[in-house]
């Protein structure tokens, strides 16, 4: 069964790897997409509905010709079948890309980012709050990125639900032939009894495709350094971790989640889903 990919854009040049891994995940498997653009605009109260709708009109055909000529001007070879284009209006960009993912029941969506720093992070972006708050994974991709078959994808595991977490990666790792590894971080992986328990969990869920790593979790570094790291080692071409959202209020404004902090440090493409509570 095709998967339908929503990629939005906002026309810039750092939304472009975003764009070039929805057109690589195109050509591996059978995935739609579907390139999306909001338009950030609010009604002036003195604007009578009749030229607000007049001016929301054209306003999106305009931008649906630029969507259009932008997606091209990256790929010339993009296939209409399969490939829709969609421009919509809404004073809350982050809210209407969840939301349309939603209702075309979108089973990812792909979005590059240009990183942030603490200030913005605490502010909010339009990636952070999307990886926070949408109940449909998110691909956060390099803007650098170039087009490269996906076929090893690290992911890293707290092993609290490895079960029914592998089996999304499995699934999705098998449309594109690709192989797994799981890597653990652990303070305690050079324990002998830590080490037992996990070659437990090793043994129990060993296939041919997958591959278990459990790595001591050094206590000066971030995840984001331990993961980099290791993709580098073991030449991965997307990594895969699942994120926490039912932190409360104060977490989410002021502690940024691991995911979205290698969200915005990575150098490869990640693949965030949400994890069940």
């Amino acid at each position: 069964m095709a998967s339908t990919i929503l990629v939005p854009t906002d026309f810039s040049a750092n939304s472009k790897g975003g764009i070039r891994f929805a057109l690589q995940l195109a050509a591996q498997s059978k995935t739609s997409m579907v390139f999306y653009h909001c338009i950030p605009y609010m009604k002036p109260t003195r604007w009578s509905d009749a030229r607000y709708d007049a001016y929301v009109k054209e306003e999106k055909e305009n931008a649906l010709k630029e969507l259009v000529k932008f997606i091209k001007s990256i790929s010339q070879s993009i296939k209409k079948s399969g490939t829709e284009f969609v421009v919509q209006q809404s004073a809350d960009v982050q809210e209407a890309i969840v939301d349309y993912a939603r209702e075309i029941k979108a089973s990812a969506i792909c979005m590059s980012t240009r990183g942030a720093g603490r200030l913005k992070k605490i502010i909010g972006t339009h990636a952070s709050g999307i990886i926070n708050s949408s109940p449909i994974p998110v691909f956060v991709i390099p803007k650098n990125y170039r087009k490269n078959p996906v076929r090893h994808i690290l992911y890293a595991s707290d092993l609290n639900q490895i079960g029914q977490e592998l089996k999304q990666v499995r699934d999705f790792a098998k449309r594109l032939n690709a192989k797994i590894s799981v890597y653990h971080y652990d303070y305690l992986a050079d324990v002998d009894e830590a080490k037992k328990k996990l070659e437990q969990v090793a043994k129990r869920y060993k296939r041919p495709d997958l591959t278990f790593k459990f790595q001591k979790f050094n206590v000066d570094q971030s995840l984001g350094w331990h993961l980099e790291k290791d993709v580098r080692r073991s030449k991965a071409s997307l990594a895969v971790l699942f994120t926490n959202q039912k932190r409360g209020w104060f977490d989410k404004l002021f502690l940024s989640s691991k995911s979205v902090d290698v969200a915005f440090n990575s150098k490869v493409p990640l693949l965030i889903l949400p994890k069940d509570s």
